[in-house]
C-alpha cells in the first residue's frame, strides 16, 4: 500500500511539473524489432524515435498490447537523452481504428440489411395482394347472378394473378433466405474480429530531458504474457539403415491484440518471470528410477519485478496506477482462449534465434515455425509378440539426442513416406539412448498358428492333461538384414493342483517368473525363420482351467 501511495504521489508531481512548466508531448510511433517467445508469455522488443525539442518533454509510446505486463516495461534512450521517469496507462479505442476491416464488414451489412428489408417490404406487398384477393373472389352479390363469360373471365383473372403472386413470394423468399445468410456470415467475422468488445490499448509515457533538441531514439522490451510456444517433432526414417530426420518445430500462439508481421523470432525455454535474486544450490538426492526436478513458479500472469538480468537499462520508476482488477481482467480474458498443460524442461534454458521472420496473427491458434532439422544416426531393431498382434513394430534407438536441446512433446512418426502414427518425445531418459517407435512395419510378415497333429486332451485317472505346440514364422520382405526380437509365453501355475511341463521352447531366453520367452534373431533379407513353443498342462479332471487364450473386451454394434 505504502508503494502504491508512494507511486501515485509520484505521477501527480509528474503531472504537476509537466503543468507549470508547460511539458510537450511527443507522439513517437513505434515497430516490433524482435519477439522472444516463451513457453509461456512474450517479450516484445521494439524501437521508435522521433524528434523533441530541449529541456523537458513527455515522448508518448500507444497502441501497445492490452497484455503487457506494466511492471517488465524496460526502456534504453540514445545517448544525450535523461530519463526522469516511466508509467503506463489504458486507453479504450475505437475499434475500426484497431482492425480497418471492421469498417468493412459493418459496410457490407448495412448494405445488405438495407436490400433484405427491401425484399420483406416486398413479400409483405404480394402477401396482402394475395389476402385481398381471396378475401374479394364473391361475384356479383348474394342475390344477382353472373354469366358464364364473366365466371369465366373472373376465374381465369384469379388463377393467374394468384399464380404469379405465389411464384414471385416463392423467389423472394429465397432471395430473402440468401440474404440472411450473408448477414449472418458478416456477423460472424465481425464477432472474431471482437466488434462486440470494448477494445483498449496500452500507452507508455516517458519523461525525458535533453540540453538540447535531438533526433532520440529508444529501445523499449515488455512482457506480454498471452503467448507461447510448444515443441513439436517431425521424425522421418526412410528406410532400415539410413539416419533418423529430426524435424524440430514449434507450435507458435499469440493473442496479445497485436499481430507479429514478418518480425524476428527467438523461442526460448527460460522463464520470463525467473526471479533476479541470487539462486539457492538444493540438496541433489539419488535413487532408482528418480529424476532430479527443481521445483519452479506455477505458470501465470504475475505482477514481479523483471528480471534485470535480461539486458542493460537504466533504473526508471513504474508508476503504472492500473487497479489488480484491471490486470485480472487482462488475465480472464486470456485465460478463457488457451489451455495448458505441464511439461518437464531442462534447468538448463536455451535460446533458440529462428533463421527467418515469421507472421503469427493475433488470433491465440498455433502456427507451425521450424526450429532445426538434423539427421541422426540410428540402430534400427523390430519386436513382435505374435500371441496378441501379428504385425511387427520398428523400433529405432537414436544417440546423440542430448545435444539437440529437445523438449518432451509430441512426434508425427512417418516410415518410408508413409504416416505411421503420433509418438512422444521423453526427455527423462535414462540412456544415451532414445527409442523411439516408428510403429507397424508390413514388410515383416509373422504367423503364429497352432499345430493341431501336436494337439492332445488325455484324462489319466483323476488327472486331465492338455498338450499344445505352436510354430511361429517370420518372414523378412525388405531388401537387407534386420535384427528382432520375437516375445511369446507360457503359463504360469499359481494352484498346486495345476502344472506346467515346457518340452520345446527353441532355444529362447526364457524367465521362469513370468513364464516370458524371447528369440533374437537376425534375419537375411527374403528369409523365414521359424520356433516352435509346446508345453502341457496338467490338473483334476473335475475342475476347469483356462488353458488357451485369454480374452478381451470390445465394442460392437448390437440390433
Amino acid at each position: 500500500m505504502k508503494k502504491l501511495t508512494t507511486f501515485l504521489f509520484l505521477f501527480s508531481l509528474i503531472i504537476s511539473v509537466s503543468k507549470a512548466q508547460d511539458v510537450s508531448e511527443k507522439d513517437f510511433k513505434s515497430k516490433i524489432a524482435e519477439v522472444t517467445v516463451y513457453l509461456n508469455g512474450a517479450e516484445v522488443k521494439r524501437t521508435a524515435s522521433g524528434s523533441i525539442p530541449a529541456g523537458k518533454s513527455i515522448v508518448v509510446i500507444d497502441e501497445l498490447s492490452n497484455k503487457l505486463d506494466p511492471s517488465s516495461i524496460q526502456v534504453i534512450p540514445s545517448n544525450g537523452i535523461e530519463m526522469l521517469s516511466i508509467s503506463s496507462e489504458i486507453n479504450t479505442l475505437n475499434p475500426e481504428k484497431l482492425e480497418p476491416r471492421i469498417k468493412t464488414l459493418k459496410d457490407s451489412v448495412e448494405l445488405i440489411s438495407k436490400k433484405l428489408q427491401l425484399v420483406r417490404d416486398e413479400l409483405d406487398a404480394y402477401t396482402t395482394e394475395k389476402q385481398t384477393l381471396l378475401k374479394n373472389q364473391s361475384i356479383g352479390g348474394a342475390n344477382n347472378g353472373v354469366s358464364v363469360l364473366e365466371l369465366e373471365k373472373a376465374a381465369n383473372f384469379y388463377r393467374s394473378r394468384i399464380f404469379e403472386v405465389n411464384k414471385e413470394v416463392a423467389k423472394l423468399t429465397e432471395k430473402q433466405t440468401d440474404l440472411q445468410k450473408e448477414v449472418n456470415k458478416l456477423n460472424q467475422q465481425l464477432n472474431a474480429l471482437n466488434y462486440k468488445n470494448n477494445p483498449y490499448r496500452r500507452t507508455i509515457r516517458i519523461l525525458v530531458e535533453t540540453k538540447t533538441a535531438a533526433t532520440a531514439s529508444f529501445d523499449i522490451r515488455y512482457l506480454v504474457n498471452s503467448a507461447g510456444w510448444e515443441p513439436a517433432y517431425d521424425i522421418v526414417a526412410e528406410e532400415i539403415g539410413k539416419p533418423i530426420i529430426l524435424k524440430y518445430k514449434a507450435r507458435v500462439f499469440n493473442n496479445t491484440d497485436i499481430d507479429w508481421n514478418s518480425i524476428p523470432l527467438i523461442l526460448s525455454s527460460a522463464d520470463p518471470y525467473e526471479s533476479a535474486s541470487r539462486p539457492d544450490l538444493d540438496p541433489w538426492y539419488l535413487n532408482y528410477g528418480a529424476s532430479y526436478l527443481k521445483k519452479k513458479s506455477g505458470a501465470g500472469f504475475k505482477n514481479e519485478a523483471y528480471n534485470s538480468n535480461r539486458g542493460s537499462y537504466g533504473k526508471v520508476n513504474d508508476l503504472s496506477y492500473e487497479s489488480n482488477a484491471q490486470i485480472q481482467q487482462v488475465q480472464q480474458q486470456y485465460q478463457k482462449n488457451v489451455n495448458y498443460k505441464t511439461i518437464t524442461v531442462s534447468e538448463l534454458s536455451v535460446d533458440f534465434k529462428i533463421s527467418k521472420p515469421y507472421t503469427i496473427p493475433s488470433d491465440a491458434k498455433p502456427y507451425i515455425v521450424d526450429i532445426s532439422e538434423t539427421n541422426m544416426p540410428a540402430e534400427y531393431s523390430h519386436i513382435v509378440v505374435p500371441k496378441i498382434d501379428k504385425d511387427a513394430f520398428l523400433l529405432a534407438r537414436v544417440t546423440g539426442w542430448e545435444k539437440l536441446n529437445l523438449i518432451e512433446g509430441p512426434a508425427n512418426i512417418y516410415f518410408g513416406n508413409t504416416f505411421t502414427g503420433v509418438s512422444k518425445i521423453n526427455t527423462l531418459n535414462f540412456e544415451d539412448t532414445l527409442d523411439i517407435s516408428l510403429g507397424r512395419d508390413k514388410k515383416v510378415l509373422v504367423s503364429r498358428t497352432e499345430k493341431q497333429d501336436f494337439q492332445s486332451k488325455n484324462i489319466i485317472g483323476s488327472q486331465r492333461k492338455d498338450s499344445y505346440t505352436y510354430e511361429i514364422k517370420v518372414k523378412n520382405n525388405h531388401d537387407k538384414a534386420i535384427k528382432i526380437e520375437i516375445l511369446d509365453q507360457y503359463p504360469i501355475s499359481q494352484n498346486s493342483e495345476i502344472s506346467v511341463d515346457v518340452q520345446n521352447i527353441s532355444g529362447a531366453e526364457e524367465n521362469k517368473t513370468t513364464g516370458q520367452l524371447t528369440w533374437k534373431a537376425e534375419i537375411p533379407k527374403g528369409e523365414t525363420k521359424s520356433y516352435e513353443l509346446s508345453y502341457s498342462i496338467k490338473y483334476p479332471k473335475n475342475k476347469q482351467v483356462s488353458t488357451k487364450a485369454r480374452y478381451r473386451t470390445i465394442s460392437a454394434p448390437s440390433f
